[in-house]
């Protein structure tokens, strides 16, 4: 978010295509104005034979 790293690196592979469930970026604040949100795929699972990504959706949410 604005340049920083969130949160760990994440593996989701599976054999097949399925929902991953809700994956946290963690928490951050997000000032007034133009925020810019930046997701980097870097490498892939070793049993991967090729490469498919699909984001169905971001939740901004509140901090308590």
């Amino acid at each position: 978010i604005d340049g920083a790293t969130m949160g760990p690196a994440v593996d989701l592979y599976d054999t097949k295509v399925v929902p991953s469930g809700p994956v946290s970026i963690g928490k951050a604040p997000i000032p007034a104005g133009q925020t810019k949100v930046t997701l980097v795929i870097s490498g892939k699972n070793e049993k991967s034979k090729n490469t498919l990504v699909g984001i169905d959706a971001f939740a901004l949410r509140p901090a308590c």
